[in-house]
């Protein structure tokens, strides 16, 4: 799908945006056809670690797939510019986790709200929500 876009719509940025679990696919497929930026919120950049947070908030035991654990490594690998949109009361995908990654790469942010998983256009209003990203996009 990407290389498509670039043919058909060259000479403009083309990015990916996702959601919670799509943004470890998302992250993942850059390895295969580039990008130019992503826009993710509820950002999963470990398997692992999502899964040891859901047993223990709600007591759920998940089953993940043969070689989950090298997705971490191929997220590290996606270095492009990121806007990631993370809920200050999201317990799975928090905060913090996309503040930590984003800090590791020079143009990249994180836009932190009030409000829990996948909430964000619904706290910031979809105007604010849409002017960031495209305010990131312009950069």
């Amino acid at each position: 799908m990407i290389n498509w876009c670039k043919e058909q719509f060259g000479g403009y940025k083309i990015g990916v945006f996702a959601l919670s679990m799509g943004t470890l696919i998302a992250n993942i497929g850059y390895n295969k056809s580039t990008y130019d930026f992503f826009v993710g919120e509820a950002f999963v950049w470990s398997p692992s670690v999502n899964k040891q947070r859901i047993l223990e908030i709600k007591n759920k035991e998940l089953n993940l797939p043969e070689g989950a654990e090298k997705d971490e490594e191929l997220v590290a690998v996606a270095h492009i510019p990121t806007l990631l949109f993370a809920g200050k009361n999201d317990e799975i995908t928090t905060a913090m986790g996309s503040k930590q990654f984003c800090s590791s790469r020079t143009d990249s942010t994180t836009i932190e709200f009030d409000g829990g998983h996948l909430r964000g256009i619904v706290e910031l209003g979809v105007q604010d929500y849409f002017a960031a990203i495209d305010k990131f996009i312009q950069g």
